[in-house]
């Protein structure tokens, strides 16, 4: 599974809600922590995660700020906004919901879970409602 360190509360959630949205065959080690980041091995790939709690515009404005600014973003639900102005940044987010959305080198998952009631919602979703035969003659 992955090694989680104990001093930080944090951690166990930010690697729950990453692993979530990694194929089950990924190999996830955590490299180390510094300050609010958490560093992990995805294969052989370096990332830099941060926590960011429940998420609005306001909190990933404050990390595209940051001069060394992590890969990906975790949080415990990242609003729709937030979510659009980190993807257009270039910055990774998962979010405890399920939904995320990670493009970087050879590490890709997307995932747009959305709650009842969401504004935006998939053509996809229609999908998985049954499909009604018409009535027989």
């Amino acid at each position: 599974m992955y090694n989680a360190p104990q001093s930080d509360g944090r951690s166990p959630r930010l690697l729950a809600a990453f692993r979530a949205v990694l194929p089950r065959s990924a190999k996830l080690k955590v490299a180390g922590t510094k300050g609010p980041d958490t560093e992990l091995l995805v294969g052989f790939k370096r990332l830099r995660l941060r926590w960011v709690g429940r998420a609005g515009l306001r909190e990933v404005q404050d990390v595209l700020d940051l001069r060394n600014r992590p890969d990906v973003i975790v949080g415990s639900e990242i609003s729709l906004a937030a979510r659009d102005v980190a993807a257009e940044a270039g910055l990774g987010w998962v979010d405890e919901t399920g939904a995320a959305e990670v493009a970087l080198e050879n590490i890709l998952t997307s995932s747009p879970r959305l709650k009842p009631g969401d504004s935006d919602v998939s053509p996809w979703l229609s999908l998985r409602k049954p499909i009604k035969q018409p009535p027989k003659p």
